[in-house]
C-alpha cells in the first residue's frame, strides 16, 4: 500500500475529529483507508466496541432487598440519598397508586447494599412509596391507546419504553434499533394508534449546530402531524433536556408549544 495513502474516519475528509456514540450493545467505527489524487476508498476497516456489561449473578437465596434511588456520581437531587440503601418493606398491604407521578425507588436483589456488584440487575424493578401500579391487560392498553398519537423525545431510556409500550400494544415487536434519529410508528393497534420517537440530545454533534429541546419537539410535532391539542395527544419527556442542562423555561416553552394543525 503507498505510502500517499490517507486514513479517515468514517465519510469524514482529511484530518478531523468525530464523536461516536457508544450505547449499551456493540457500536461499530469505520476506518476508510484513500489513496490517488482523488480519494478512492481502497481499504475499509471496522472497528468493534462493546461494553461490559455488570455482572448478573444466578439467583440465590440468601440475600438482602436494597433499594436505589440515584447514582452518587451523578446525583441529581442533592437532598437525597445516593447509592444502595437497605430496602424496608411496609408492613402493611400497598394500595394502588392513585397517580403514575408517585414518588418511589429501584429496588434490587444483592448479596450485600455495600457493593453494587453482588447484586441481580436483571431482577431490578420499581417500587413506589407506600403503594402498587397494577398491570395493564394488554385489551385495556389498547381501548386506551385509540385514536390516539403518543410522542417520545429523550434518550435511550425513553426509547426503550416506546418499544415496551409497543409490543404492549401490538403483542409482538417487529420493529427494534438504536434509533438516535426521527422515527414514525403508523398503523399500530390495528390502524389506531400511532407513535412517534425523536432522540434528544444529539450529543454526537458540535454545541453551536446542536438542535435545542424545542427545536427538536418541534420537529417532532411536525411529523407526527396532524395533531389535536387535547388528551388524544400525549407527550413523553425523559432523560435528554434534564441532563443537557437546558433551563425549565427553554424546555416548558417548548412544550407548551400549540400541537394543533
Amino acid at each position: 500500500m503507498s505510502s500517499a495513502c490517507r486514513a479517515h474516519l468514517d465519510q469524514h475528509l482529511g484530518p478531523s475529529m468525530a464523536v461516536f456514540p457508544l450505547a449499551l450493545g456493540d457500536s461499530s467505527i469505520i476506518i476508510l483507508v484513500t489513496g490517488g489524487e482523488e480519494p478512492v476508498v481502497m481499504a475499509t476497516y471496522s472497528v468493534q466496541v462493546t461494553r461490559d456489561s455488570r455482572p448478573s449473578l444466578p439467583m440465590f437465596g440468601d440475600h438482602v432487598t436494597c433499594s436505589f434511588l440515584q447514582d452518587c456520581g451523578l446525583v441529581v437531587h442533592p437532598g437525597l440519598p445516593c447509592g444502595l440503601q437497605p430496602f424496608i418493606r411496609m408492613l402493611s398491604p400497598p394500595l394502588i397508586c392513585s397517580s403514575g407521578h408517585h414518588p418511589g425507588v429501584w429496588v434490587v436483589p444483592c448479596l450485600t447494599c455495600s457493593d453494587n456488584r453482588t447484586c441481580d440487575w436483571r431482577e431490578v424493578t420499581w417500587q413506589p412509596d407506600g403503594c402498587y401500579h397494577p398491570q395493564v391487560s394488554p385489551p385495556l392498553l389498547q381501548a386506551c391507546l385509540t385514536d390516539r398519537k403518543v410522542l417520545f423525545i429523550g434518550d435511550s431510556t425513553n426509547r426503550g419504553i416506546m418499544y415496551f409500550l409497543l409490543e404492549r400494544v401490538n403483542s409482538s415487536l417487529q420493529v427494534w434499533g438504536r434509533s438516535h434519529d426521527l422515527q414514525v410508528y403508523e398503523y399500530l393497534n390495528q390502524d389506531r394508534t400511532l407513535v412517534s420517537y425523536s432522540y434528544y440530545p444529539r450529543f454526537w454533534e458540535d454545541k453551536d449546530q446542536r438542535p435545542t429541546f424545542r427545536q427538536s419537539l418541534l420537529q417532532l410535532i411536525h411529523r407526527s402531524r396532524p395533531l389535536v391539542n387535547s388528551k388524544q395527544t400525549v407527550l413523553v419527556v425523559g432523560g435528554g433536556p434534564v441532563a443537557e442542562g437546558e433551563s425549565p423555561e427553554d424546555r416548558q416553552r417548548g412544550a407548551g408549544q400549540r400541537v394543533s394543525q
